[in-house]
């Protein structure tokens, strides 16, 4: 605790020093070891005053396993983890043993279970359930199921750190971030807090004052880490003239594109950096986008009218079909009817009458 305590009182008092106020902070983070079960991570957000909105997202049963295999590859010494199949259905590994042949220079190969993980049910199956190596990868599974490991909170962190805080990249290889001050300082500061008490991280916010050559250098970063951002947008771009996106991917680049732009537009007014063509490349981008989502909202308006009409015609078909077997029907019930009917109204067979008795009448 007396760690977060130092970060803090650093970050809040730099300001002070020469009466220089911060432009923001340099932070990275060293996550080795950093693994928390969800309730007792939820609790520690709660304790440093972190909403549930920068939690990790839910642990689904499929991410559950894709992190049993990352860690049972770690475990299982001697042994391969090789991916078979990933559809709707299952994931299926394959468990590998390696060989090498004493009289040559010859690797052989052996695969002696397959897993599989039934996403339906959320089970695990496999062609040999007295391996070893399956007994640990269910042991593993249910541990992963409501547990957050070192993997989770990486992408966690450059997540929140990159789109939430504003942050941007301050090293070509990543891992350390610039987020300028306001009202995301404290959150960062939070996020320290809280993660200085998982094992053996160190999550680092060291302040940055707002003198001549910190500016000048975080100004050069900064413009930078925005070109490199608007690069791979724009590489993507190039990607998506080849093959088609799908509608939400479509939906989240304007997302992305606004961000990027208020995030450029934050760093202009706080480091006097001139933006206005990285501006111009990001409407452009992002007109581009726009008219794809048009013409992808366009193709499903028309997709949909397509299917109502094609389900019009199947009901018409239906019921021209269905009142073609109705009248077959009638017709073929008819000669029967009208011989019924002939039959009526033909005389009645001619039948001899019966003998009239004759009566005489005598006078008196």
């Amino acid at each position: 605790m007396k760690k977060e305590k130092e970060i803090v009182r650093i970050i809040k008092d730099a300001a002070k020093k020469d009466g220089t106020p911060i432009l923001g902070a340099l932070t990275w983070w060293s996550l080795e070891g950093a693994v928390i079960g969800v309730t007792e991570l939820k609790a520690l957000y709660k304790k440093h005053g972190l909403g549930e909105e920068w939690l990790p997202g839910e642990i689904t049963g499929s991410t559950a396993f894709s992190k049993t295999v990352r860690e049972v590859k770690r475990m299982a010494q001697g042994y391969m983890i090789r991916p078979i199949r990933d559809d709707e259905e299952q994931t299926v590994v394959g468990v590998v043993s390696e060989e090498v042949a004493a009289d040559k220079d010859k690797l052989t190969y052996d695969q002696e279970v397959t897993i599989h993980y039934h996403k339906g049910d959320q089970t695990i199956t496999a062609s040999d359930d007295m391996h070893p190596v399956v007994h640990v990868c269910r042991d593993v599974y249910q541990k992963m199921v409501d547990t957050y490991v070192v993997h989770d909170f990486i992408r966690l962190l450059t997540r929140n750190v990159r789109q939430k805080m504003n942050g941007i990249v301050v090293r070509p290889t990543g891992g350390v971030y610039f987020v300028p001050q306001g009202p995301m300082m404290e959150i960062l500061l939070q996020h320290a807090a809280a993660f200085n008490e998982l094992g053996d991280v160190e999550f680092t916010v060291v302040p940055m004052h707002g003198d001549p050559i910190t500016k000048a250098a975080i100004a050069n970063k900064t413009r930078k880490a925005l070109e490199q951002e608007l690069q791979e947008i724009q590489e993507e771009l190039g990607k998506f003239k080849e093959c088609e996106p799908r509608r939400d991917t479509l939906e989240r680049r304007v997302n992305q594109f606004k961000e990027l732009k208020q995030k450029a537009m934050l760093f202009a007014d706080m480091l006097a950096i001139k933006v206005d063509d990285l501006h111009t490349s990001l409407d452009e981008a992002s007109s581009f986008i726009t008219k794809m989502l048009n013409a992808s909202n366009e193709k499903m308006e028309k997709s949909k009218e397509a299917a109502a009409a094609a389900k019009a015609d199947y009901a018409r078909e239906w019921k021209r079909k269905k009142s073609g077997e109705h009248k077959r029907a009638r017709e073929q019930e008819a000669p029967v009817s009208m011989l019924k009917k002939t039959v009526s109204l033909q005389p009645k067979a001619l039948v001899p009458d019966k003998p009239v008795k004759k009566v005489s009448i005598q006078k008196r």
